[in-house]
């Protein structure tokens, strides 16, 4: 084949394509003009706006505004009453004075007792245990070791 006819060809091919492009142009202009409802060739008339209107179409876009937003970015949620480390609190043991003898009075740490005022090792070992505990020692002398042990009244029962 030629270089003349290749073109011939060709040239005849593009306006058939063109031809086709055209037909079915004018096919669907005439479906919308005749068959449709003329919707889409007609023009939108504006709406006189009221007062009452105007307030109207406000309302509904500050409404749809802030429904975009929300769905946009969530609240954040705001902490009350966030919960403060603290460093853990060690209590002291309480204090109970120790009666020397449950029928007697309590142990007191000012001095003036002795072994012979305790019927066994356990009531005076209490009342040494006090004294010390107060800071005021061996105050009734019941450790009677030398060095002091922490034992008192030893040969007591």
């Amino acid at each position: 084949m030629s270089r003349a006819s290749q073109v011939k060809s060709n040239t005849g091919l593009v306006a058939l394509i063109i031809g086709l492009i055209l037909v079915a142009c004018c096919v669907g202009v005439f479906l919308i003009v005749i068959l449709g409802d003329g919707t889409i060739l007609s023009t939108p008339t504006p709406a006189l706006l009221s007062s009452s209107n105007l307030s109207t179409i406000i309302a509904s876009t500050a409404d749809a505004a802030q429904t975009q937003t929300m769905l946009a970015a969530p609240p954040t949620p705001v902490i009350l009453n966030t919960p403060t480390m603290l460093p853990p609190v060690t209590f002291a043991p309480s204090i109970t004075p120790i009666p020397a003898d449950p029928s007697s009075e309590i142990c007191q740490c000012n001095g003036g007792l002795g072994c012979k005022d305790f019927s066994t090792h356990d009531q005076a070992q209490a009342c040494y245990d006090l004294c010390k505990s107060l800071g005021h020692g061996d105050v009734h002398g019941l450790d009677g070791s030398d060095p002091p042990n922490g034992l008192a009244c030893e040969d007591l029962p």
